[in-house]
This record gives structure tokens, sequence and C-alpha cells, in this order.
């Protein structure tokens, strides 16, 4: 009798903590689903962060830094009138961030971060410099060549931590 009773009492602990961890599964599978980046919210947060970086460069030096970005990107945006609503859907779509198998959150980090850094600039007239710093950060190149500190630690934090699934822990 004491056996059955002990395997009864393991097999409904087992079933509990089952049960348990179906529902925690369920609230991350929920949590990660409404956290996703999507290209419409991705674009928002491109948008934003173009606009922080044009009003830190200036009018003197937008064209080279679309030209930069056409570059780099491999995409063309007009330098007559370069404006973030227009060229972030193809930054988005470029063969730089198709090739390097970018999801949306991972670009996601990278604009996010692209934001911090253009506002963590104490001097915007140093564009010459400031534009270095960002240009060695880009999509696939920024591990083994970005220097600047403040990218470069938002860039590792973004994809070390910023994936939903390490907000909630597993039992």
């Amino acid at each position: 009798m004491k056996k059955f009773t002990m395997i009864f009492l393991l097999f409904f602990i087992t079933c509990e903590n089952v049960k348990n961890y179906e529902k925690i599964e369920e609230l991350r599978n929920i949590y990660i689903l409404i956290n996703l980046t999507d290209k419409k919210k991705l674009k928002e947060i491109c948008v934003e962060s173009e606009n922080i970086a044009l009003s830190c460069i200036g009018t003197i030096n937008t064209i080279s830094y679309i030209i930069l970005l056409n570059t780099f990107y491999q995409i063309n945006i007009n330098t007559a009138s370069p404006d973030p609503l227009d060229y972030c859907e193809q930054i988005i779509d470029s063969p730089t961030m198709i090739q390097g198998n970018l999801s949306f959150d991972a670009q996601r980090c990278h604009f996010q971060c692209n934001q911090i850094y253009w506002q963590s600039i104490n001097n915007c007239n140093d564009y010459t410099s400031n534009i270095n710093s960002y240009s060695k950060c880009l999509p696939g190149i920024w591990i083994n060549n970005c220097e600047n500190q403040v990218l470069k630690n938002c860039l590792r934090n973004c994809f070390l931590y910023g994936d939903p699934i390490f907000f909630i822990p597993n039992p």
C-alpha cells in the first residue's frame, strides 16, 4: 500500500509540474508573439533613428551621410531630398540586410542602438569623427570593427539579452 501511495504521489506531483510548465510555456509564447517586431514597427524604429541621425549630422553633411548609406546598404536613396519615411523601407529590404540574414529583431537592435549612438554624441559638429565611428558599427561588420563603446555595448546587450525569450525564465 505504501508503494502505491508513493507512486501515486509522485505521479500527481509530476502532473502538476507539467501543467505549470505548460502554462508558463503558453505565456512565454504569447509574450513572444506580442513582442515580435513586424516590418511596420521596424520601419517606425528606423525612421526615428534616422531622424535623430540627420538632426545631428546637419544639412551640410546630409548628402555624404546618404552616400554612405547608399554604398553600405547597396540601395539608392534620393540625395536631393532624403526622407527616412521614404528610405527606411529600402534599408530594411536592402541586399545587406537580406544577405546578412538579419531578422527584423536583429535589425531592430541596430536601429535602436544607432539611435542611442546619435543621441550620445556630445559634439555633432565633428562629422568626420562621428561618421567614422558609426560606419565601423554597421550590420555585419560591427563585431570585429566597432570601436565606439556606447554603440558596441548596446549592440552586444541587445543581441545577447534583447530576445523576448530571455525575459521569461524557464522553470
